[in-house]
């Protein structure tokens, strides 16, 4: 089986460039500009995946609640992964999955990267899956 994680964040997506000192967040001019191009990143490694040979292909949004990109949107194919907040480790759902690879869309660097675009760290819950 081939099966594939895309865990997506949106301060690294293709235009986004934010404001200083401010989260990408709805009130952010960048924050729809995000979401709107990280559905086409998503789809185009999706298209990509699945003309490869992929058997699953699980989509995680990433950043903060895990409730950004409009899942109507993205390929039919994929399965979205859903947040749920338990006390396990942020990354063990990941091991049930057998997974080929793990694809990440989005990222940005650590806070204090010289030059990071809204740089930042800290950890959230993780994710089962739905579908």
């Amino acid at each position: 089986m081939k099966n594939y994680l895309i865990l997506l964040d949106l301060e690294g997506v293709h235009g986004v460039v934010g404001e200083p000192y401010k989260g990408l967040e709805p009130d952010c001019a960048d924050y729809f500009v995000a979401t709107e191009n990280a559905v086409k990143e998503i789809n185009a490694v999706v298209k990509a995946l699945f003309e490869e040979g992929a058997d699953n292909v699980y989509v995680w949004d990433n950043h903060g609640s895990g409730t950004n990109i409009d899942f109507s949107k993205v390929d039919k194919r994929a399965k979205k992964a859903i947040f749920n907040y338990t006390p396990t480790t942020r990354m063990d759902f990941i091991k049930d999955l057998n997974l080929t690879a793990n694809i990440f869309l989005g990222y940005h660097s650590m806070e204090g990267s010289l030059n990071g675009v809204l740089a930042h760290t800290y950890d959230s819950g993780n994710a089962v899956f739905s579908g």
